[in-house]
């Protein structure tokens, strides 16, 4: 991992990213490709490093952090907070108001996500008992993008994508 640390202080020096908490992690079930997650007030940006890259720049990708939007929040929430060291993404999904550990899975599959308040009826949002949301499937796509990645194809973001797939808005 010291190369890939390394690489990422290489990369944040002289930028506003620079002494922000950073979350290094090897990608799931390699130690070649790492996963890399700074956070950067109400967002965090996201990159991926192989051992294999030619070129030391990592490509970073801003994602919303959002936040808690209630004045108190339960202890269990700051507990959460505690212990994913704030690496935590809050986000409403439809009538859900989601919470995710960001230091595992990847980008487009966090598996460790529960929703934590659900707008009612009255379109006020509750407190709820903290549910598991299942991630879904990884999509067929995206394990050779994972490989490709790892042998050190560059032109692969965080979220698994190129130029050829995966287009968003922006």
């Amino acid at each position: 991992m010291g190369i890939i640390k390394d690489r990422v202080e290489d990369n944040v020096a002289g930028t506003h990213l620079e002494g922000q908490p950073v979350f290094v992690a090897p990608t799931p079930l390699n130690t070649v490709l790492w996963r890399i997650v700074v956070l950067d007030g109400d967002k965090y940006w996201e990159g991926l490093a192989s051992l294999k890259d030619e070129d030391p720049t990592i490509d970073w990708m801003p994602m919303e952090k959002g936040n808690w939007p209630f004045p108190a929040k339960p202890k269990l929430l700051d507990d959460f907070e505690y212990f994913t060291n704030d690496f935590v993404r809050f986000q409403q999904e439809g009538k859900d108001l989601t919470m995710t550990d960001l230091r595992l899975g990847m980008a487009m599959y966090q598996p460790f996500k529960f929703v934590v308040a659900q707008k009612g009826e009255d379109q006020v949002w509750h407190v709820v008992e903290p549910e598991q949301v299942d991630p879904g499937p990884v999509l067929p796509r995206q394990i050779p993008a994972l490989w490709m990645r790892l042998l050190g194809w560059q032109s692969i973001d965080a979220m698994l994508c190129n130029e050829n797939d995966c287009f968003r808005d922006g």
